[in-house]
This record gives C-alpha cells, structure tokens and sequence, in this order.
C-alpha cells in the first residue's frame, strides 16, 4: 500500500514538473529573457557579401568602363571622316570629349574639315572649344570671310567666354567690310550681329579691357551709322 501512495505521488510531482516547465516556455518573455535574448551571439553567414569589398568591385567596373569607353571614342576620332561626325559614340565624359575633339583638330588639315568641325562644335553645346580649334578657323574665316563664319567666331568667342577674340573678330570684320572683302555683310549688320552676341558674353568678360573697348566700339558704330 505503501508502495503504491509512493508511486502516485511520484507521478503526480513529475506532472506538477513537467506542467511548470510547459508554462514557463508559454508564457511572455520576461524583460531579463527578452535582454538575454538579445546579447546572444548573432551569426553572419560565409556568403553575405562585404560592403567594402562591394564598394571596390564598382569602383573597378566603373573604371573599367571608362578605359572601354575612352579606347572606343579615341579609335574613332582617329579615323571618322569629317562628313560622319554626327555618328560619334555618346559620353558624359568631359575629359574624354576633350581627348576626342584634340584628335580631330590634329587632323583636321583641309578648310572644309575645320568647317565640318566647327559647324559640329557650335551645334553640340557640351563640348568645350580648344584654342587650336579656334586658330584654324580663324585662319579659314580669314581666307575667304562671309557671313556664316563670322557669326560663327562669335559663337565660339561666347562658348570660351572669350571678350578678346570677339573684339579681334569685330575689328577684322570691319576691315574687311571696308575693303570689300566681306561682301554679304555690310556695316550695319556687323554691328547688330556682334551686339546680338555681346550681350551673351558674361558680365565679367564685358567689364574686362577688351569688353569694355567692344563696348565703347559698339556704342561708337551705332552713331556711326
């Protein structure tokens, strides 16, 4: 008999036991259990990608793009015919339309090259002018002036902000007004074109010497006539 009360009582303390623990695992997590859970050791996968080793492969995709890109542009400055400009390969990159145009300047050896690649210079407002550009078609304008040349010199005194080389521009125009040389263009029409194209200058390179003698000249024609 008593054997048997034992054993009832046994059961029913592992029953309270296994009852207790049940609710523990049930129950909320307290404070000290939800902080417990927390300082546990969190594991990072082998795979999970580094940030920083991320960041170096862009970097290296994008230069490698940009090397890829350069080579394409260069080898076709090399070789385009100045008829086919209009085909060139498109960039955001400056350095690389600098390169680029540096190229075509180089081999642009007849007057009718030079034109083609002015006239493409002036329609594509991203690229910059280099000197060297400007030379030779200054070289051409003063071979055989007219109108369509003379505003573009303009146009390329404003693109490099150049109040120097408009007022050299105005004053061979003049010249050669006067000595017939310019035929479709008169006096007159100089002096609006060239005031239409002052204005574009920036305030900085109006007030500098050269500005301020275009100015002076301006005002000075307008009385003229």
């Amino acid at each position: 008999m008593l054997l048997v009360v034992l054993t009832i009582s046994f059961l029913f303390l592992t029953l309270l036991f296994v009852a207790a623990r049940r609710r523990h695992f049930l129950l909320p997590k307290t404070k000290e259990n939800q902080i417990y859970s927390q300082l546990q050791p969190k594991f990072i996968s082998l795979f999970t990608p580094d940030a920083k080793i991320l960041a170096e492969i862009e970097q290296t995709e994008h230069r490698r793009k940009i090397v890829e890109e350069s080579e394409r542009l260069m080898a076709w400055a090399s070789l385009i015919k100045f008829s086919e400009l209009t085909e060139m390969p498109l960039t955001q990159n400056k350095k690389i339309e600098h390169d680029a145009l540096e190229i075509l300047t180089d081999r642009a050896l007849l007057d009718e090259d030079v034109l083609a690649l002015v006239w493409f210079v002036v329609n594509h407002q991203n690229f910059n002018v280099n000197q060297k550009l400007i030379k030779k078609f200054q070289a051409v304008w003063e071979n055989s002036p007219d109108m369509q040349k003379t505003t573009g010199l303009f146009e390329l005194a404003i693109r490099t902000d150049n109040a120097q080389l408009f007022q050299s521009v105005f004053t061979e125009a003049e010249q050669f007004i006067k000595n017939d040389q310019l035929s479709d263009l008169r006096l007159g029409e100089l002096r609006e074109l060239a005031s239409s194209h002052f204005w574009l200058l920036s305030p900085t390179a109006r007030m500098s010497g050269a500005g301020f003698w275009l100015k002076q000249k301006l005002a000075d024609s307008r009385r003229a006539l």
